[in-house]
């Protein structure tokens, strides 16, 4: 009956541990990970457990599903403890400093191939998606370009990329502007998508300043963002902005309803047949590809962002926790190594981002960060989609910088040629 207990102590002290050490992008993990579960902690007091409004999801103190929901979170915090002491472990590397000095400098240069006029088109193209949106005014454009919200937040974190490392004031207020005017627009369609660049930015300060003061920072944002989507969800639903209102927003909004569809499996065990083994995580994998693709081949995509994967499809209820994908391919120990996985990799990269800073790491850490609650809340394919912009970007700027450090030579070549 305590179980609940024991698990908020070792995801509490994980975060603590976490932010201790730094590991902000692991700690926003845990966090994420843990508030749907919260409802859990009335049962070892003997009240019911509610974590929906209404009477569908309650359940008794003693209930089976409240059992089995213990044990999931137990089995997540068993993976947890195992991460965060395998990320701990030291390493030798065997590659030489000079191919790693190699590496570093390619990214860098890269990058800075760009121009100021190739910054210019990418300010230009994040421009051009944000008032695409602000000339539709209801945000009706991400039903006609699956996961256009992700692409604006991406191209700026990518902004925001350019204004880290290059220090130019110019970009910044170019920047700054782009992300005020679609916060603005996200507010006028009652949608939070904008959560994302300022959370990808929160963490990033954080990685790289450290202390008493950027943990109070963060958590007073974090607190700032949860009261800004409960007032945001009101008014999208046309509620009367009440303190009761409010804190019943607060208590069960977006996270709760991720927690939903797990419910509803787990009450569907004993009908739901043998597990997946697996089956979800490679329609993910066969799901990289873009959907126009799938459309001209005839093929229906295994998992799309409204619909991360049939068997747990529930119109009305958005996502499904991650956990949920672990419990129905592997049962208890899927869930124990997705979580060890999770905190294993969040916790490499963040290393790895204060151990050498270039352009590549700090784009891909704000992009990971900025994809890390849609990803907990509402399926893998968010993360995928947030790689594959990532990989698409580094393989275009890799060609640049190719191409910049090889034509002049040749150039120089051909016109010696035509001189003798």
């Amino acid at each position: 009956m305590f179980l609940a207990y024991l698990s908020v102590t070792i995801f509490a002290l994980s975060v603590a541990y976490t932010l201790k050490i730094g590991y902000f992008l692991p700690a926003f993990f845990l966090l994420c990970y843990m508030l749907p579960f919260l409802p859990l902690l009335a049962a070892p007091l003997g009240m019911d457990v509610v974590f929906w409004t209404g009477e569908r999801f309650v359940y008794a103190a003693d209930s089976a599903e409240v059992s089995r929901m213990q044990q999931i979170w137990l089995s997540s915090s068993v993976g947890v403890i195992l991460g965060l002491m395998v990320s701990r472990l030291r390493v030798r590397r065997s590659v030489a400093k000079h191919s790693q000095q190699t590496v570093a400098q390619h990214a860098v240069s890269s990058f800075a191939v760009l121009g100021w006029h190739r910054a210019a088109l990418i300010f230009l193209v994040s421009a051009g998606l944000i008032s695409l949106r602000l000339s539709t005014g209801s945000g009706t454009e991400n039903e006609v370009v699956t996961g256009y919200e992700l692409i604006v937040c991406l191209m700026l974190l990518l902004c925001w990329t350019l204004v880290i490392h290059t220090a130019n004031k110019a970009y910044f207020f170019i920047t700054g502007c782009l992300t005020l005017t679609y916060v603005w627009s996200q507010v006028q369609t009652g949608d939070r998508d904008f959560f994302l660049v300022i959370i990808a930015l929160a963490l990033r300060m954080g990685a790289i300043r450290s202390g008493a003061r950027g943990m109070l920072a963060i958590g007073a944002l974090g607190l700032i963002l949860v009261l800004a989507g409960a007032v945001i969800s009101m008014v999208r639903l046309d509620v009367d902005l009440t303190a009761a209102g409010l804190f019943e927003y607060m208590a069960f909004n977006s996270w709760n309803a991720t927690i939903l569809p797990v419910l509803l499996m787990v009450e569907g065990e004993a009908n739901e047949g043998g597990l997946l083994y697996g089956k979800t995580y490679l329609d993910l994998i066969l799901s990289v590809p873009p959907s126009p693709i799938f459309s001209l081949l005839g093929i229906e995509k295994p998992i799309q962002a409204d619909n991360p994967a049939l068997w747990f499809f529930i119109p009305g209820l958005g996502g499904m926790h991650v956990v949920g994908v672990a419990l129905r391919n592997f049962d208890l120990v899927g869930v124990v190594l997705q979580s060890f996985l999770f905190v294993l990799v969040l916790a490499v990269l963040e290393r790895r981002l204060r151990e050498a800073h270039n352009p590549w790491k700090t784009l891909l850490y704000l992009c990971v960060s900025g994809a890390m609650m849609h990803t907990i809340w509402y399926g893998f394919i968010s993360i995928m989609n947030t790689l594959v912009f990532y990989l698409f970007l580094y393989f275009l700027f890799s060609i640049r910088f190719y191409i910049s450090t090889v034509t002049p030579p040749q150039r120089e070549f051909c016109a010696q040629k035509g001189e003798k």
